[in-house]
């Protein structure tokens, strides 16, 4: 499949990530189960406080499809789809849509629960188990004998962009809640205990593709 021009809402709505009415509809999430969601959809949004509702929108971001197996486009846009509208989709080649707030991007965002949601496709190849059963970063050394940690970084990446996102929303916490989603269980297990041992309060669940 040609992900840079194939997952458009059309073929969301196919393969069923996204239903007939929330392709159609933005607005329209009632039969969708939303962590947080409470009981009268209309009654949510309209009276509670969400900042991030109000005063964010999505824009089109420009990424390399084609990093990895290619899959991760489908991945993100299953997390950023799943909790109700908005929908948010393939819009051109290496162009897909995402949530920005207050200058901060997320990958998708939950209107009912006020959610904002960030997904990781893969990365267990940037991790290694050691002989105590334990996981860390790969070490790999080039021909010259010089480390690099480019794996390392990715995953200490995760969480400074974790802890913006956090900081970007806490003042409007609740409503507002922020959630991390890993297509490997591996993976979410170890960016977990990184985000506990910086202090960033971000749930991470294993949502495996």
């Amino acid at each position: 499949m040609d992900y840079n021009l194939a997952i458009t809402r059309e073929a969301l709505t196919a393969v069923g990530v996204l239903n007939d009415t929330a392709s159609k509809s933005d607005s329209d999430t009632r039969s969708r189960p939303v962590a947080g969601e409470v009981s009268d959809t209309d009654t949510n949004e309209d009276c509670n406080d969400c900042e991030p509702r109000k005063r964010g929108s999505t824009f089109v971001a420009g990424r390399r499809f084609e990093t990895g197996d290619g899959r991760w486009p489908e991945y993100q846009l299953k997390i950023a789809n799943m909790g109700g509208g908005p929908t948010f989709a393939i819009v051109g080649p290496n162009r897909i849509e995402e949530w920005r707030f207050s200058g901060v991007d997320f990958d998708g965002f939950w209107s009912a629960s006020c959610t904002l949601v960030e997904a990781k496709y893969g990365y267990r190849q940037f991790l290694e188990q050691d002989l105590d059963g334990g996981w860390g970063p790969r070490e790999i050394v080039n021909s010259r004998g010089q480390r690099l940690d480019f794996m390392s970084k990715t995953f200490d990446k995760f969480t400074s962009q974790a802890d913006r996102q956090h900081k970007t929303i806490e003042s409007n916490m609740p409503p507002a809640s922020l959630i991390w989603y890993f297509s490997d269980e591996v993976v979410r297990n170890y960016v977990r205990r990184a985000f506990e041992l910086r202090g960033v309060p971000a749930p991470c669940i294993h949502e495996p593709f």
